[in-house]
Order: C-alpha cells, then structure tokens, then sequence
C-alpha cells in the first residue's frame, strides 16, 4: 500500500464522471479475445474507459471515508492489475475480465489479508461494491475471535452485522470452518461468527446505470453520508436552539456588583469600547489575569452594543451554545460514536452548574475559553488522524488562544495524552513519543501558569500561608473533588459563593478530617476501579483522569479567592464524568439490546431535568439582590452574600437593610474588608463620618487594599485638618494607581496647602502628561508653579 494521501488531492483524475459504458462491453469482449495483440490494440479503451475513472471513483470514495474512520487513517486507493497471475492456474488466460480497487487502512499491509474500508469490483457479468477483511492471518484470526468472544465487543458486532442486514447488506467471509474453533462451545451465542476466517459485508447491487453516471460515487457511501449528515446537523441545532432558548432570559439581566461593575462598567479602557490603545492594554496588562481575548471580546461587545447589558449576555449564551455543538462534533470526530457524543455535549450544555459561566458577565472567560478547548479537540482529531506539522500547528494555535481566554486550560495538554489512549489508540507500547509530541504544549502551559501566578499575586487573589494553612488546603481537596461530583448528580442548592470553612473565624480543620478521609477513600477507590477495567472499558479510566487532570488548577491547593469551590470551576473538567457515563450506557446497551428504549427515555429525563433546574438557576442572576438572597437561602454562615446584598441594598437607597446585612457579614467574618468598606460607605451615606473613618481603618488593618478604603478616608481626614494622614494615604493608593489622574490633584493639592512645592509639582506635572489636553491641568500646574517662584514656566501652563 501507499502512503497515506493528503486530503483533496486524486490519484490520476480530477473527478469520477462514470465509467465507458453500462454493460460492461469492453469485458465481454476481452473475455472473447484472451490475446495480448487484442489487448495492446485496446489498451487505451481499457485505460480510459475504466482504469482512471476507477482511480478517480477510489480517490473521492476515499475522501468521504476518512471522517467515518477516526482511529485509522485510510491508505491511497489501489487497482488491482488486470493481468492474470497464471503460473499455478490451468487456465492460462492472461487477462481478468473485470477491474477492482480497493481502499484499505494505511500501514495494515497488501493483498487480500488486508482490511479494506471499501472494494469496489465491476465486470462482465458482475458489479460489487464491500468492505471487511477477506482472509485473516492466524494472528488477526486470534484477535477477531477474543473479541468476538468478548460479551462487550462480540455483542455490538453482532447487534451491528444484524442491523446491516436488515438494511439489506450481505454478510460473509472468504472461508468457514465446518465446527466451531477447539476449546469453544459449540453452543455458544456468536458460533456462527466464531467459524469465520473473514469477515466482509457486501453492499445491495448498484444498479447498472449507475456505472456511467457521477452518482455512483454516492452509491457506497452517500445514502450513509446524508443521513448521517442530517442526523449530526439535526443534533447540532437541537443544542443550540436548547441553549439560547434556556438563556433568552437573561437578555433582561443587567450588571452584578460582583466584578462586573470593577471589571467591566467603571473601566473606561473596556467600556469606551474597541480601540488600539485597548488593544495594547489587552496584551500587555496582567492586573487581574492574562487573558487578552477575553478583554477584546468586552470591548467589542461595548462597541456594538454599548452599556446595555442585555445583547453581551446573549453573546455568553451563544458561545456557550456553539461550545454544545463543538463538544459533540470534537468527541464523533475522535471517537466515531454519534449519540454518546451527543448525550456528553447535551450533559454539558444544560446541566444547572454551567449557569455560573453562562448567566455571569464576567465569567465570558470560561465560555471563550471553552470555544478554543473544543477547537483544539478538533483540531488534535484532525492532528491524530494525519500528523503533520501545518496540522500541529492549528493544535498549538487553538490552545494558545484558548490560554489567553484562561489560563485553566494549562492542563489541556494532558488531556490530549489520555485521549492518545482511549479513543484514539496512538499509545501502542511505550507513550514517550507522544509525551515528546505534547512537550511544546506543556512548555507554553507552564509559562502560562507562571504568569497567572504572577499576576493574581499582585492582586493579592492568592490567599497566604497565615490567611488559609497548609491543613486546610490539603483537606479541601477530596472535599471539593467530592463536592462536585454530588452538585453533578443532584444540583440543587447551587449559589455564586460557597464559604470556605477555613476562612470563617472559629472554624477548626479537625472537624472536617473525617469527611476528608472519606472523600480521598471514594477517590481512590473510584480511580483503581477505573484502572482495573482500563482494558475493557478504557473510557472510564480516560474520563476519571480528564475530570481530575483538569480540575488540577483551581483544586484549592494554590488557593485563588475566599472559596472552597464554585460551580464555574466545573465548565470543562465535568466534561470527563459525562464521557464516563454516556460510553457506559452504551456499553450496557451493547450487552442488552432491550435496554435501548429505556436508555433513550431516561437520557431524555435527565437532559429535560436538568434544563429545568438550569431554568430556574439562571433566574437567579437577575440581579445582585436576587442572587445574594438566594444563596443566603441555600447556604450557611455565607458572610459574602450578606456583604453582596448590603451593597445592593446600598446602592438602592435600602440603607437600613443594607447595614443590617453588612453587619451580620461581619458577625460571621469580622475581617472582611469588603464588608468594613460598604458599611464605611454606608455610614458616610448616612453623615458619620467619624464611625465610617473607624470602619475604613479596621479594613485597612485587616489588609484590605481597596481605592474606594483609602480615597474616602484620606478625604475625611483632610476635612479633619489631618492633611500628613491624607498624604499617606494618598501616596500608599498611588503605589497601586499611578495613572489616577483623581490621586495626582488631590495629593498635589495636599502638598501644596503644606508648602511643599517641590513634591506638589512632581505629581502636577504627571496629571499634565496623563491629561495634556485638560485646561485644568495645565492651571493647577502653573498656580503651584507660581507658588515656587517659577513664574515663567508658570506663564507656559496657563497659556496651555
């Protein structure tokens, strides 16, 4: 056999537009005329008229094979030769009286022990189109009858040989034993399959006037192709049209005060909209996080659509729709099965713990994030089935940018290794060189992650040592792992924010060991059970490891955020346990052919059951007080759903309800500097400036590092006459805000009612080149200019 072809490309011609004629005369006459003068004299007749349109029929069969044999890649199309290997025949003719061609699995070897996707045979009196294996060498023959044998694989090839049947295929093989192979009983279910020593199946007769028309091409495999290509768009649109009907809800949900007003609504450099200069913001900042698409993906949605919130939460819902879809065509690809594709991307889709990710402005991360993780899925199918480097390319490219949504994807490279194993079948004895192939992914993982670290570190997202201890992070492990298998099989009292135990004051580890233990137990025992049945049942041992690979990041060892978990958490590793599940049922389904009706109507429950639950959650997101009250409701001791509420309640004018939520928040965690913030805020509202002076300072000591803490009590204590602690607190925010143009004017001002000029200027001048344009700069400039004697320069600025 050849080596594998590219895809596009053909043998000899362009395209098959049937062959010379209907009957086959060209045969019939060198069945008459077995000489080689006649067939010299006719040899162009031969060559045109079958030869290279047969070529031309294999190469474009051959395209539309390759998508249905994800595992294998399909060998160049072969014809057999016309001529008649006569030295062992006692019929000496020299010529066959018909053509064939075949397509085989690249690398399976040549002649008739070789798998053929498809053998097509056309002559005088016959015309055939099959696939199978024709002969098997004693070692395939070994490998055939262990599966048969096997209750598994025997089962689905006997339901499958069965269905062609009745779809009007002929199965067969080249020989038949008269008894059953030694050492089986004779009794046994698949005897008859067991006899075999092939196995090929033949495709109802095309009809002959199909020999001279294009059509033919479709005979082997159009009727196929389309219904599968109706099938796989039909399931395609049902998820989408689930998704956006689920979540046309929340085109009436606006903003949360929950990142969205500090990430999106009062960041100009994102809400002014698309611009080149947000552009350089986007690739170069690293305040929150490195994720620059995810910022151009907020300011493009400003630019479109402005402040309304409505149209950008329909982006989060489409993305998250074309991630359903994506995910269902990545697993057909890499595995070749249709529906338990399908129930996977429907598990993902509607399942109530993706709502956070979707209903969540601020979350448009995960959703992005997961568009380039199902394109890199694709993407290594593609890669898997023909590698090359134009292919690992695009790999490479869809991952890079599935980082720069979010750098959670850093595990991705290690979900490809599993999938080497199952379904893929790359891992044949030794993995190094596919550990080797991933190692340019792995590197530019890692560089990822030492730049989120980085990052969240400036924000101070990463909780310390001191904050939350060692203890306490190795507990929340099983914990969490746990936690979320139990939210996927019953999620009912989901909330936006879990309490971590060990953040709350009071708390003690050792009260949570015991389920600790029990929960690294389960672990364990689930991991083994799936390493046990890896030969058997691979896909349970690859689904286990993708669910905990990828949850590796956000696992609560390097603690990012007050939370011991969170459903977003959830939007890709969850993916693994639904693969678990859905080639489960369909193994079961493989082992008991009457459990099919009973499959198909409890996947629909659950997928109905779940997109109710989904419903309901998303109303939650309606607003901040909706969804702070909500999961007050549903959790206990929840400090920062009291301190959420209060500030919706604040901003609302609710000031009473307001201080009674902060103050309960600071009951159950009398360290939140959020919650010492509002209630500051609050108080302020209120005209005691002096109680909210007191609440500033105490979130200052207990290191909250907040604009709004420091801004507002530096104005205070400048009202107070206190200007040195103004300064102070003015310079410490300026550390963090060296662009505020706010912080230059109020700390020149400070400086200069002190008579220190020198200093006041410095931080004029800087508000001058952040505002060159402002009138205003240019004369708070030159009026301290004047006050230190430097009236000519002074003269300059107030021209400006």
């Amino acid at each position: 056999m050849g080596g594998p072809m590219t895809k596009g490309t053909r043998t000899t011609m362009d395209r098959f537009e049937g062959f010379a004629d209907r009957e086959g005369r060209f045969f019939r006459a060198l069945a008459r005329n077995q000489r080689r003068e006649w067939f010299a004299a006719h040899r162009r007749q031969y060559e045109e008229g079958w030869l290279e349109p047969m070529k031309g029929l294999l190469a474009e069969v051959r395209e539309r094979l390759d998508r249905l044999f994800p595992h294998h890649p399909l060998g160049a199309p072969k014809v057999f030769r016309i001529h008649r290997d006569v030295r062992f025949a006692k019929d000496k003719s020299p010529y066959k009286t018909h053509i064939g061609g075949y397509v085989a699995i690249d690398g399976a070897g040549d002649g008739p022990a070789v798998p053929a996707a498809l053998y097509v045979h056309i002559g005088a009196s016959e015309r055939f189109v099959a696939a199978g294996q024709y002969m098997m060498q004693p070692d395939q023959l070994a490998r055939f009858r262990e599966a048969v044998l096997d209750e598994r694989r025997g089962g689905e090839l006997t339901a499958l040989l069965r269905k062609l049947e009745r779809a009007g295929f002929t199965v067969g093989s080249h020989d038949v034993l008269q008894r059953v192979p030694r050492g089986i009983d004779p009794a046994h279910p698949r005897a008859e399959l067991l006899k075999r020593k092939g196995l090929i199946v033949t495709f109802p007769e095309p009809p002959r006037n199909l020999l001279v028309s294009r059509a033919f091409v479709d005979a082997p495999t159009g009727g196929l192709a389309r219904r599968d290509a109706w099938t796989v768009a039909a399931i395609g649109a049902a998820l989408a049209t689930s998704v956006l009907a689920l979540y046309a809800q929340t085109r009436a949900f606006g903003f949360l005060n929950l990142d969205d007003d500090y990430l999106l609504v009062r960041r100009p450099i994102v809400s002014d909209g698309l611009s080149w200069r947000g552009v350089w913001w986007a690739l170069s900042s690293v305040e929150v996080d490195w994720r620059p698409l995810t910022w151009l993906s907020h300011m493009v949605d400003f630019s479109v659509f402005g402040a309304d919130p409505g149209p950008q939460h329909l982006v989060n819902a489409a993305i998250h729709a074309a991630n359903g879809v994506l995910l269902f065509l990545a697993l057909r690809a890499l595995t070749g099965d249709l529906w338990p594709s399908a129930l996977v991307a429907g598990l993902f889709a509607l399942h109530p713990l993706r709502v956070e990710s979707v209903a969540w402005m601020s979350e448009r991360k995960d959703v992005l994030s997961g568009l380039f993780w199902m394109l890199t899925l694709l993407a290594y199918a593609a890669f898997a089935r023909r590698p090359s480097r134009a292919r690992y390319a695009v790999v490479a490219a869809a991952f890079v940018a599935g980082l720069m949504s979010k750098t959670m994807l850093v595990s991705l490279p290690l979900v490809l290794l599993l999938l080497d194993l199952w379904p893929l079948g790359r891992v044949r004895s030794a993995p190094d060189p596919l550990v080797v192939e991933k190692l340019p992914l792995l590197a530019i993982s890692a560089a990822a992650a030492g730049l989120t670290v980085f990052a969240q570190q400036g924000m101070d997202a990463v909780r310390s040592l001191d904050q939350l201890s060692t203890a306490w992070r190795i507990v929340n492990v099983p914990l969490a792992y746990c936690t979320y298998l139990y939210q996927t099989l019953w999620p009912v009292r989901l909330a936006f924010f879990y309490p971590h135990p060990g953040m709350i004051p009071g708390t003690r580890v050792g009260d949570y060991l015991s389920p600790a233990v029990g929960g690294t137990v389960l672990l364990a025992t689930i991991t083994l059970l799936c390493v046990a049945a890896v030969r058997r049942r691979p896909y349970l041992l690859v689904g286990w490891l993708w669910y905990l690979v990828a949850l590796l990041p956000v696992i609560g060892v390097l603690q990012v955020g007050e939370q011991p978990h969170a459903d977003r958490f959830t939007y890709l590793p969850m993916i693994g346990v639904y693969v678990m599940a859905a080639w489960a049922l369909r193994d079961a389904i493989s082992h008991r052919p009457g459990l099919v009706a009973a499959a198909v109507v409890g996947s629909a429950v659950v997928l109905v059951a779940a997109a109710a639950l989904s419903w309901r959650q998303i109303g939650t997101w309606q607003n901040s007080r909706r969804l702070a009250e909500h999961a007050i409701a549903v959790t206990d001791r929840n400090y920062f759903a009291h301190q959420t509420l209060g500030n919706a309640l604040r901003n609302s004018g609710d000031l009473e309800a307001a201080q009674q939520h902060l103050e309960e928040a600071l009951r159950i965690k009398p360290d939140s500097g959020y919650a010492l913030e509002q209630l500051g805020l609050l108080l302020e509202q209120r005209g005691d400036r002096r109680a909210a002076a007191d609440s500033y300072e105490k979130a200052l000591r207990a290191g909250w590092r907040s604009f709004y803490v420091r801004l507002h009590l530096a104005a205070i204590r400048r009202d107070e006459g206190n200007l040195d602690a103004a300064i102070e607190l003015w310079t410490a925010e300026l550390r963090d805000e060296p662009d505020n143009a706010q912080l230059r004017v109020d700390l020149g001002t400070a400086l200069a009612q002190q008579r220190r000029y020198a200093e006041a200027i410095v931080h004029f001048r800087h508000l001058v080149e952040l505002a060159p344009n402002a009138p205003e700069a240019h004369n708070a400039l030159g009026v301290v200019l004047a006050k230190a004697g430097q009236l000519d320069e002074a003269a300059v600025q107030f021209e400006q």
